[in-house]
């Protein structure tokens, strides 16, 4: 298959229109509707995008994608990046949310988050000459069963080790160290775990895991620690970590503190609670 042909261009705000037929929001009949259905998405989460937008320009390494417009000259279809040029209108001219069907309320806030934003000049894109040949590529940044060819979204360990945060990984780390469990057995249990960090996040951080565990959060470099015996310790983490491998720890199954409280008391006898600093 021959390489798309695209252009990198520039464009001012006002020269890029919205899609009337996004997938995000499905058909709209204009731009104001366009803007309202964006909104609607969620609220807050536009807000924030305009306060970020306003607070950091836009990202450098993401470009519009563009298609020219049949219907008005020199002016272009934004066909992936909507989110972002609904809010760069309201920033540039916060106007825009009176043709919208948007409540009192809700155009007051546009409005007073677009308050002393500063332009931030012309906009980067890529220019496709058909939809056709854009949706190649917007299939690759947002399309799901792709086997590697697109983007992958980062899951919450990718997340925590960019950011720093080591409550789970180290703890994931504790119990490598220290289990007794044989190499097989580990290798399937960590898999596990490391597809559930946030049920495992859960049982660390609640009140009952506070209690049980003498959990300490990652609030320094040293990162997050355990008040209790290190031996009574590693014995109630692997049996959490083979609770979450079998199935029978989940976010369904133990959600609610009361539930973790439970599951704690409920331990084995030969683990038992301890309240061993």
């Amino acid at each position: 298959m021959p390489r798309l042909k695209t252009n990198k261009i520039e464009a001012e705000v006002d020269d890029l229109l919205l899609d009337l037929d996004n997938p995000r929001t499905g058909t709209v009949a204009g731009q104001s509707e366009a803007i309202e259905a964006v909104v609607k998405l969620n609220a807050q989460h536009f807000q924030n995008m305009m306060a970020s937008i306003k607070e950091n320009a836009l990202d450098p390494g993401d470009s519009f994608y563009v298609i020219s417009s049949d219907d008005e000259d020199d002016s272009y279809i934004v066909v992936d990046g909507n989110r972002r040029l609904a809010a760069l209108k309201v920033l540039s001219n916060p106007s825009f949310v009176q043709g919208t069907g948007l409540s009192e309320s809700s155009k007051r806030k546009l409005k007073d988050k677009a308050s002393g934003f500063l332009d931030i000049g012309s906009i980067d894109c890529i220019l496709f000459e058909s939809r056709a040949d854009a949706n190649e590529w917007i299939e690759r940044r947002h399309g799901k069963g792709l086997e590697g060819e697109g983007r992958i979204s980062w899951g919450t360990l990718e997340s925590e080790r960019f950011q720093k945060d080591r409550t789970v990984l180290d703890v994931i780390g504790f119990v490598e160290r220290n289990s007794v469990f044989s190499e097989a057995e580990w290798q399937r249990i960590k898999k596990s775990v490391e597809k559930s960090p946030t049920t495992l996040r859960r049982f660390l951080v609640s009140k009952p895991g506070r209690q049980f565990l003498g959990f300490v959060d990652s609030d320094n470099d040293n990162g997050p620690a355990f008040k209790r015996d290190p031996e009574y310790m590693i014995k109630v983490l692997s049996q959490i970590f083979v609770d979450i491998d079998s199935g029978e720890i989940t976010s369904r199954t133990y959600n609610k503190s009361s539930e973790i409280n439970d599951y704690f008391i409920e331990l084995p006898a030969d683990i038992g609670v301890s309240n061993q600093k």
